[in-house]
């Protein structure tokens, strides 16, 4: 995530008064929701569905961060083009 704001910021400097072209104008949360921990004394049943739960939930984190590096990419392949193109009818190649 921290790239992404990095990214953001080398596309649209402070002092430019840049908006953003996201949606919103912010990055869209996960929405893989953590389950709820089960109890100490809580039986083995309860903690079976809670690991398979979280194996549910990192697999929703894990699909969320490679969309948002694939988004990261997408990005940083239009920064590169806007720069190519704009070298190219500068003349500074």
């Amino acid at each position: 995530m921290r790239l992404f704001a990095l990214l953001l910021l080398l596309l649209f400097p402070a002092g430019a008064g840049a908006a953003s072209f996201l949606p919103g104008g912010d990055y869209p949360e996960p929405e893989c929701r953590s389950p709820l921990r089960p109890l100490p004394g809580d039986g083995p049943r309860e903690w079976r569905l809670y690991r398979a739960d979280m194996l549910a939930y990192r697999q929703c984190v894990e699909a969320y961060l490679a969309t948002a590096r694939e988004d990261m990419e997408r990005i940083r392949e239009r920064m590169d083009k806007a720069v190519r193109d704009y070298n190219r009818e500068s003349g500074n190649r």
